[in-house]
């Protein structure tokens, strides 16, 4: 794949925003971890993952919007790379709460072709 971690990041939240499980799925490793926003569950591999983004997509309507300038980008080996800031979830005008400040991290190794290997987020503390 060979980009670089900030195209990783947009492409992920074109692929939410797109409403697309599949493309979204297709960016996480095999036997990637995501610890979600709106589930306490703890998910590994493809199955747990494609699960909850099928699940966030029987909302009628779900949008992540970046905050820009909260994005660290942070090597950590050749490749290798940890993203983190913050996120809004935008959900349907009826659906309650309108809107969800989170964090994020990411790791991803800009080489693979599933290129994310973890993602954590989680609603920011009120």
């Amino acid at each position: 794949m060979n980009v670089n971690a900030e195209q990783i990041l947009n492409a992920w939240v074109e692929s939410v925003n797109a409403g697309d499980a599949d493309r979204v799925l297709a960016m996480y490793s095999e036997d990637a971890t995501l610890l979600p926003t709106f589930s306490g569950r703890h998910l590994r591999g493809l199955d747990d993952i494609r699960w909850y983004f099928q699940m966030l997509g029987e909302r009628k309507h779900v949008d992540v919007a970046l905050r820009e300038d909260t994005v660290v980008i942070q090597t950590l080996a050749p490749g290798i790379v940890l993203l983190c800031g913050k996120y809004d979830w935008h959900f349907a005008p009826e659906d309650t709460p309108p809107a969800v400040s989170s964090r994020f991290t990411f790791v991803v190794d800009c080489n693979a072709e599933r290129p994310i290997q973890h993602h954590h987020s989680s609603r920011i503390p009120e």
